[in-house]
């Protein structure tokens, strides 16, 4: 027999563990513990290396939601309408690019019954969203209407009306969650 009591205090040193040479269940060969590594390091490998349905589903529905999202932030010329006062206005033209590259940004230019503007904003693929700045430029459209304000426009994709719809909102005038603004592709 071996005695194995070096971390054992003097009082137990009568208590000391012992192991029998014959490699029977207390061994110092613990053989079920190294079958036990190679059994779970094998499923474990197997689990690492075939793709989980949990994980491969969630990942399609990431990259189905940014294939979709991707695919209505295409440039090109756009209808916009917006109300006032409860009656909408338009259609009017703008046109817009997308630049994932650039940090998701929009730019673009349009033309309503005020004036020209430029446009500047972002743009998420995965909430289907866009935030968008029209910068009125001074000396276009009507003077009694245009003093170089800007618009934010926020609108989210509705996908039945297959339309981009929110709300506008300007740096004059106190306007809010009543004035609706909607972008239609062309």
């Amino acid at each position: 027999m071996i005695s194995h009591s070096k971390y054992l205090t003097s009082e137990s040193k009568t208590k000391s563990l012992t192991f029998d040479e014959d490699h029977s269940t207390d061994s110092k060969y613990p053989t079920g513990a190294i079958i036990g590594a190679v059994v779970g390091g094998s499923i474990g490998f197997v689990l690492l290396v075939s793709p989980s349905p949990a994980v491969t589903g969630m990942h399609s529905v990431v990259a189905s939601a940014y294939r979709t999202g991707e695919s209505i932030f295409v440039p090109g010329t756009y209808a916009s309408y917006y109300s006032k006062n409860g009656w909408y206005r338009g259609p009017f033209y703008m046109t817009l690019g997308f630049y994932n590259t650039a940090g998701y940004m929009v730019y673009g230019k349009g033309k309503d019954d005020v004036a020209s503007y430029a446009i500047k904003g972002f743009y998420s693929p995965i909430t289907r969203r866009m935030g968008l700045q029209l910068h009125y430029q001074i000396g276009t459209g009507d003077p009694d209407q245009n003093i170089g304000q800007t618009i934010s426009a926020h609108v989210q994709w509705n996908e039945y009306q297959q339309q981009f719809e929110g709300n506008y909102y300007s740096s004059i005038e106190n306007a809010g969650k009543d004035n609706s603004f909607i972008i239609k592709r062309n």
